[in-house]
């Protein structure tokens, strides 16, 4: 399972990358800030949902290995095919009306040792979309 979750990953970022640059022509500048190892944080203003994706877009194959998302539960882990490919991407689920919500210390703790275990560098969270 281990391997169909890589290869699925390896080819959701390749179909992504190639349709958000292909013909939605996405160009992004600054890239070169991200460091190519390490610990960074990726916050876009989600001013829609395909901001996670425009991100994946731009990140080369050894970033996008080492790079955890914060996704709501409610959208990607409330199917199995949504879970598969979730958790293909390394998205930790997150429940931003859970009764944790509110209490950002102990999520942003937890988070943090999710992440280091998964031995990733990078974290894009999830966020309320701007209006």
């Amino acid at each position: 399972m281990i391997l169909l979750s890589l290869d699925l990953a390896t080819l959701l970022h390749a179909l992504v990358r190639q349709i958000l640059r292909g013909p939605f022509r996405l160009q992004a500048s600054g890239t070169e800030q991200i460091p190519p190892s390490g610990a960074c944080l990726l916050t876009p203003n989600h001013l829609s949902a395909v901001d996670p994706g425009a991100i994946l877009a731009v990140l080369d194959h050894a970033r996008r290995r080492t790079t955890c998302w914060g996704g709501a539960t409610a959208i990607l882990f409330n199917r199995p095919w949504m879970r598969l490919l979730s958790r293909s991407m390394r998205v930790l689920p997150v429940d931003p009306g859970g009764k944790s919500a509110d209490q950002p210390r102990p999520i942003a703790n937890a988070l943090q040792a999710r992440v280091r275990s998964l031995g990733a560098d990078a974290i894009q969270p999830v966020a309320r979309h701007s209006p």
